[in-house]
């Protein structure tokens, strides 16, 4: 650096200033001041600074009291969403979203599946809209219609019959596993829900579902299964698998691992049809009760459907000595 004085003359030069440190902060977020001055100093370990953007998402999550699984499925969405776009929501387009959606169809996700990630956004979003802390969603309406998911068929009696000439093959824990799903309908999920019984005028009955308001129901044992239960359900139904834990987290990753044994002893039963799964048996379970004209209200009631049809008064307009009239029929 060269120094003059006053009036133009030359004095003298000296070195430039050190090494300078620019400390930068992504748009959208609010560091601390002492964020800053560890970014400044070279300070790690400190959890990176929440932006607006993350709170929506939390708020949302926390709102809808969304735990287990689905928030970790949540988070991790929009933990790509930041890394693929890294636009604040405020800015965000449809196109930003859209590059979501192609990102999980490039993975080889189906449709249906992008929907349901890409869900957790777009809700949190139209949350974010009603408190006025956005005015655009960027995740309504990019996912493409399409027919690329598989549709599952029910199982046949031939196939039933199949299956319980092979359930030698299975584990006896397994095997009341498979009778439960076949007679009741439920959804694997929901009998790994199962934590003891009640009874209502001599009709034995659980209390399963947590998917959907719809799904939150009582489940009466039909005679089908009486006999391959305990005299009384006491705890958790499987609860040699369950290692004495019964969270979400649990059930969660018990059910996921049944389903792999279950869909694999179908395909020793010669069962191999990609449509053919475990999830069959509550398609067969919905035909039964048609066949045998079981009115709607109470075959949703029976199967917890979700469709948003069920009848006023449901939960209490159905006794569970109706309800084991009807899941009677559907046998296994």
């Amino acid at each position: 650096m060269t120094v003059y004085d006053a009036e133009g003359a030359f004095l003298r030069t000296e070195p430039n200033g050190g090494p300078a440190h620019f400390v930068t902060w992504p748009v959208g977020t609010r560091p601390t001041l002492n964020a800053i001055v560890d970014a400044a100093q070279g300070v790690t370990g400190r959890a990176p600074p929440k932006s607006d953007d993350d709170t929506i998402i939390e708020t949302y999550l926390s709102h809808r009291n969304i735990t287990g699984y689905d928030r970790r499925e949540a988070e991790t969405v929009w933990t790509l969403y930041k890394k693929l776009v890294g636009k604040p929501l405020k800015y965000a387009s449809r196109d930003d979203g859209r590059a979501l959606v192609k990102q999980f169809q490039d993975d080889g996700n189906k449709s249906a599946t992008i929907n349901k990630k890409v869900g957790w956004l777009r809700a949190a979003c139209r949350l974010a809209i009603k408190e006025g802390k956005l005015k655009f969603n960027p995740f309504a309406e990019i996912v493409p219609e399409s027919s690329d998911e598989l549709e599952r068929v029910p199982l046949s009696e031939a196939d039933v019959k199949l299956c319980k000439r092979n359930l030698d093959k299975l584990s006896e824990s397994d095997q009341l596993l498979l009778r439960v799903l076949g007679s009741t309908g439920m959804r694997l999920g929901e009998a790994y829900q199962i934590n003891g019984e009640k009874i209502e005028r001599g009709v034995r009955y659980v209390q399963v579902g947590t998917k959907t308001d719809a799904s939150d129901r009582n489940v009466a044992l039909p005679a089908d299964l009486l006999t391959h239960l305990p005299k009384k359900i006491v705890g958790p139904l499987f609860a040699a698998d369950v290692d004495g834990r019964f969270d979400e987290k649990t059930i969660d990753r018990l059910a996921k691992a049944a389903s792999k044994r279950l869909n694999r002893f179908l395909d020793d039963c010669g069962l191999d049809d990609p449509s053919i799964v475990v999830h069959s048996l509550r398609h067969r379970a919905a035909d039964r009760l048609r066949a045998y004209e079981c009115p709607k209200d109470i075959r949703q009631a029976v199967l917890g459907h979700e469709n948003g049809e069920v009848s006023e008064g449901y939960g209490e307009g159905f006794s569970v000595r109706q309800l084991r009239k009807w899941i009677d029929k559907i046998g296994f």
